[in-house]
């Protein structure tokens, strides 16, 4: 993976389901929860241009027994801006969004 220039990793995000709460991250000022599996990731500096790749996984469960799911989906009326990105957490059983336990989220800037 590059570190720098065409590639990289412009910004990472690993956060709690039920608030956005940031646990850790690179380049992410805050997270919003508009609604259950629906986020904002706002960004500390802007991205050079809004076509950048998104990529993520979330978790859920209890007992230390996790089960992972598909997140981080940037949808076709989802809003991808040079100072943010909105994704949807989905159940793989049902399809439906939900707020998993934590997720994790990386945005890489595409050359």
């Amino acid at each position: 993976m590059a570190i720098k220039g065409g590639g990289a990793a412009f910004a990472w995000v690993h956060a709690y389901g039920s608030n956005g709460s940031i646990i850790d991250d690179f380049n992410v000022s805050s997270v919003s929860r508009n609604s259950a599996g629906v986020y904002t990731i706002n960004f500390s500096s802007n991205s050079p241009s809004a076509n950048y790749a998104v990529v993520g996984s979330g978790e859920w469960g209890s007992g230390g027994s996790y089960r992972r799911v598909v997140t981080c989906g940037c949808g076709e009326n989802s809003t991808k801006q040079t100072n943010r990105v909105q994704i949807f957490n989905t159940n793989p059983s049902n399809t439906q969004q939900f707020d998993p336990s934590k997720f994790h989220c990386i945005i890489f800037e595409t050359a």
